[in-house]
């Protein structure tokens, strides 16, 4: 038997979503004038990007972004470690980049950015990678070390025989627009929903193996702010998935109930240093910094994520200034070297993917 491989198209090299590299254009830009879409043309060939000398005409009617320089930012690695018995850590002290405050537009050009959707069982496993990485924020997080630090969670604790464990919820998180604080049954809510049966992210199982177990004990609420879940056996992957945006990105119980599940899906009250303002199906997300933020206040005032298929558009823009970071093919590479003030960075949970076919005798 012979294989055919296939390699991957792209890898993300972005801060904001799960990537390899990000890159960054850190020198003067001028700014935009209008907003980058992705007409109908051909994919670039493989062995350059081309060089154009003016970005593409918008087709659709988001806010004209402004081209700014983004700041680097704090990286993860993704190598998985061994459960620890115990993790507290102190509360972060929120923190502004300037005493004026969040200023300019972060704009960031991806592939392919799904309809927004934030509710758990209704968000598929690309849409909830995305408000994971946006608006939302996870129970726990790694560092550049590969140890899991506290997020929405203050602190853990596993049993001795690796099958019970007990999470504390950070007290005095608020969720965006207006929806009160989060509190432990928020967390139940969330993952109940995640794991249900009929919940459209293929990472469900999961949820429904580490804190579902019918065999076990599934998730449910001690206190206020303590949660406990027990499986059946153990599991050495419980922090880890917890730090993954594509399943942790804890939402309003309180708007669902509100508003129903479709609306609350389309609304989205999470945690996350950014709000969800309004968002076009195929076009763009468009978010605002959350002032005061209890983690993290952003340096930059709107975070645009735009919808790009077109890979010689999202290369035009970036050249041009109206993105400031993108989703690149590596084949592209070698013209981005040539943008005066590239930066590449590694971040959290990057990697490659390929596909291999099979052919029978």
């Amino acid at each position: 038997m012979s294989q055919m491989r296939i390699r991957p198209s792209a890898l993300l090299i972005i801060a904001l979503i799960a990537s390899l590299f990000v890159m960054v254009a850190c020198g003067a830009s001028e700014p935009a004038t209008e907003a980058p879409t992705a007409p109908a043309t051909a994919a670039p060939a493989a062995t350059a990007a081309p060089q154009p000398t003016a970005a593409p005409a918008a087709t659709t009617a988001p806010p004209a972004p402004q081209a700014t320089t983004a700041p680097a930012s704090p990286t993860r690695s993704a190598a998985p470690t061994a459960a620890p018995t115990a993790k507290p850590a102190p509360t972060p002290v929120p923190t502004t980049a300037d005493a004026g405050g969040p200023e300019g537009t972060l704009n960031a050009g991806f592939r392919e950015v799904n309809p927004f959707a934030a509710h758990p069982s209704l968000s598929s496993t690309i849409q909830a990678q995305f408000v994971g990485s946006g608006i939302g924020e996870t129970p726990v997080s790694q560092d550049v070390n590969d140890v899991f630090q506290a997020e929405l969670f203050s602190g853990w604790e596993v049993a001795p025989d690796g099958l019970t464990w007990t999470f504390t919820v950070r007290k005095g998180v608020p969720f965006h627009k207006g929806y009160g604080e989060m509190t432990a049954d928020d967390i139940v809510w969330y993952f109940e929903e995640f794991g249900s049966p009929d919940s459209l992210n293929g990472h469900a199982r999961h949820v429904r193996r580490l804190l579902l177990d019918a065999d076990g004990s599934p998730i449910s609420k001690v206190d206020d702010y303590t949660v406990t879940a027990s499986t059946s056996v153990p599991h050495f992957d419980m922090l880890l998935r917890l730090a993954r945006p594509n399943i942790g990105a804890i939402t309003s119980k309180q708007q669902a109930e509100e508003l129903g599940d479709e609306a609350a899906a389309q609304d989205g009250a999470a945690t996350g240093p950014w709000e969800i303002v309004e968002h076009l199906s195929g076009s763009y997300w468009r978010m605002k910094a959350v002032e005061d933020h209890w983690r993290k206040t952003p340096d930059f005032a709107e975070l645009y994520f735009y919808n790009i298929p077109e890979e010689s558009t999202r290369v035009a823009n970036f050249q041009t200034g109206h993105l400031d970071t993108m989703q690149m093919n590596l084949d592209s590479k070698p013209v981005i070297d040539d943008v005066p003030g590239i930066e590449y960075m590694r971040v959290a949970f990057g990697g490659t993917m390929q596909v291999a076919l099979g052919l029978g005798n």
